[in-house]
């Protein structure tokens, strides 16, 4: 019914006046305005001017806000001359898309399939209250540093854990139940599968996005010490020695994972053939010891390069690289089931051994009769591992001829044969017979890939 504001008072007044306003609207009719827009040339470039008059203002004429207002632009004719009056240039820039507002939020999870009427009001004010969203001016929830470190985080790890094809899934899922399309049960142990997956998936990889957490809210640059210099600024590298242990770039502001239980330090000041950073060294509790590049090691720069998705410097299979698998690879690894490759400890002298690449089996060789040992580009016709140049101390030759410098493969020769040692980490064993630190299938380290399975499901399908 109608009323006054003197019967309902001015902030009752307000509401009734906005909503029968609004009704009123709805049922008018349309606003209609002539637009005009008028295009010339200056000089052969393109300009336009465009302008508008109002013939009926239509729904316009009930609402506050939102008349039409002329825009006076004179007639011009086709083809006609005018006199410029004066020219100015102005400087713009190109501005981000405002930040979605409730609305606009509303409409995308309409579109998606997320939630219902009645949730998706809720939905809202969750984010807002686990501070993942700001409501800013207007309306529009701006993304707190917590909600987008999630987000990045959650990206890392399983992206669809972030796209809205997740839930839209399982809202769909459930549709098909009402409609006695699918069974209950069905769709619930179908959800706890794959979410059990997901979830055992994150707790596995979780360490990256602690990692993004701790560079989102701390101040990494005032941690650690100074270790390598970055490949991309050439400063100095901080060493974050706490788990995750990683390099810091507070320059670039870069992380660069580091593996775990064991030590690094500086390689000689030694740079990556492929990026320009400094090598680092890293020795394991259990014995082993390897280079390896900050980017490179983060990013395989080779196809099938690396394993668990890591690449050390014995990955490498850059022809230049004096780290890599071309110089420093000898033959297979002789562990059963590892694809790796037994590579040469350059930094191990005088107790020289070789390191699988992939797993913990170790090699040692001559027990201090070497002074000298090199991987030579010669291949063992019978086992097709490299040859090592192996040049011995004075009085201390295993040969029996007494020679100082011998280049022979040592699965198949049986004076460097003889003096293997094989062992897994630190607990030792002598390998006896005549395959005595020969390794299975070929000796170029080409052995067969593990099959990298993803554990990461897909809701697709059901």
């Amino acid at each position: 019914r109608s009323a006054t504001e003197n019967e309902i008072g001015s902030e009752a007044w307000r509401l009734y006046e906005l909503v029968t306003r609004h009704f009123l609207a709805t049922v008018s009719p349309d606003c209609k305005f002539m637009r005009t827009k008028v295009r010339f040339e200056v000089n052969g470039e393109g300009f336009a001017v465009s302008g508008r008059k109002l013939i009926d203002p239509g729904f316009t004429r009930v609402m506050k806000s939102g008349e039409m207002q002329d825009i006076e632009v004179p007639d011009f004719r086709v083809g006609e001359t005018c006199a410029l009056d004066s020219l100015d240039m102005s400087n713009h820039k190109t501005r981000p898309p405002p930040y979605l507002s409730e609305s606009d939020l509303l409409t995308l999870m309409d579109k998606h399939g997320i939630g219902t009427d009645a949730s998706m009001a809720t939905h809202i004010q969750n984010i807002q209250d686990r501070n993942y969203v700001a409501l800013a001016e207007g309306r529009r929830m701006e993304p707190t540093k917590l909600g987008i470190a999630l987000v990045h985080g959650y990206q890392l790890v399983d992206n669809e854990l972030v796209i809205p094809k997740v839930r839209s899934d399982i809202e769909g899922a459930c549709t098909l139940v009402a409609k006695g399309k699918a069974r209950k049960e069905d769709v619930v142990r179908h959800a706890l599968r794959i979410f059990r997956a997901k979830f055992e998936y994150v707790v596995k990889m979780i360490d990256l996005i602690d990692q993004l957490f701790e560079a989102t809210f701390t101040t990494l640059s005032a941690t650690g010490r100074p270790l390598s210099r970055c490949g991309q600024c050439m400063k100095y590298m901080n060493l974050i020695d706490k788990k995750p242990v990683r390099l810091h770039c507070r320059h670039c502001d870069c992380t660069y994972q580091m593996p775990a239980n064991g030590s690094i330090k500086l390689y000689q000041e030694l740079k990556c053939p492929l990026d320009n950073f400094e090598l680092v060294l890293f020795s394991q509790k259990q014995g082993k010891t390897f280079p390896l590049c900050p980017m490179c090691y983060n990013n395989p720069p080779f196809e099938d390069a690396g394993f668990g998705g890591k690449s050390s410097c014995w990955d490498c299979t850059h022809p230049t690289c004096r780290h890599g698998y071309n110089q420093v690879g000898v033959l297979s690894c002789p562990e059963q089931g590892c694809s790796g490759t037994m590579c040469l400890d350059v930094t191990s002298k005088p107790k020289w051994k070789l390191d699988c690449s992939h797993c913990m089996f170790q090699i040692k060789l001559f027990q201090d009769q070497a002074k000298e040992m090199k991987v030579l580009q010669e291949w063992c016709e019978e086992c097709e591992g490299r040859k090592l140049f192996v040049s011995f101390r004075e009085g201390k030759t295993p040969l029996k001829d007494g020679s100082l410098e011998r280049t022979a493969c040592i699965a198949c020769d049986e004076a460097f044969n003889s003096q293997v040692v094989s062992t897994i980490g630190r607990a030792q064993f002598k390998r006896s017979g005549p395959s005595k630190g020969k390794g299975k299938g070929k000796g170029k380290g080409k052995g067969k890939k593990q099959k990298n399975v993803d554990p990461k499901m897909t809701f697709d399908g059901f």
